[in-house]
């Protein structure tokens, strides 16, 4: 129960932000789709922290089977996106860099300098279906984004999928 509990107080913080985000960036895109909550109320208070003051997360539940996703480009990444992706973009996941067991997803483009991220996104899975449902609001984003290439692992059947 404490798990779950600790699950709905970071969703409930990450909600809180991106709607502080969507009010001071109004050109930037976001997207976010919680799990359900077993409560109605959740409140976040200076109990919920561990001792550097970082919200405490638990594992993962949801009734529903809808997945938590979250997926944020800004404008300057749709811009860099529609100059430079058309011809190819590069899927990258990393994985643990945070205690939170999500993967971490960067959507790349070769710019005239280097490579550059143009759309960031954390699914709660790294499942085909997952990555499909977030390139689809990727691209209702951006219409006129068709990549004649992509690249992603070798060997990772969900990317290969879902592209």
């Amino acid at each position: 129960m404490m798990k779950i509990r600790n699950t709905n107080i970071d969703q409930a913080v990450v909600e809180q932000l991106v709607s502080k985000w969507r009010k001071e960036y109004p050109n930037n895109d976001f997207f976010l789709r919680t799990k359900k909550r077993n409560d109605a109320t959740v409140e976040v208070n200076s109990d919920d922290s561990d001792e550097m003051g970082n919200f405490i997360m638990g594992d993962s539940y949801n009734a529903d089977g809808e997945k938590f996703h979250y997926v944020h480009q800004t404008a300057l990444q749709r811009r860099l996106l529609e100059l430079y992706g058309s011809e190819i973009c590069l899927m990258d996941v990393t994985y643990r860099t945070t205690r939170y067991a999500l993967p971490l997803y960067f959507i790349c483009v070769p710019s005239n300098v280097n490579y550059i991220t143009v759309d960031s996104f954390i699914p709660e899975t790294k499942s085909t279906s997952s990555l499909v449902e977030v390139l689809t609001i990727l691209k209702s984003w951006n219409p006129k984004w068709k990549p004649v290439f992509f690249m992603c692992d070798y060997a990772d059947e969900e990317e290969i999928n879902a592209l």
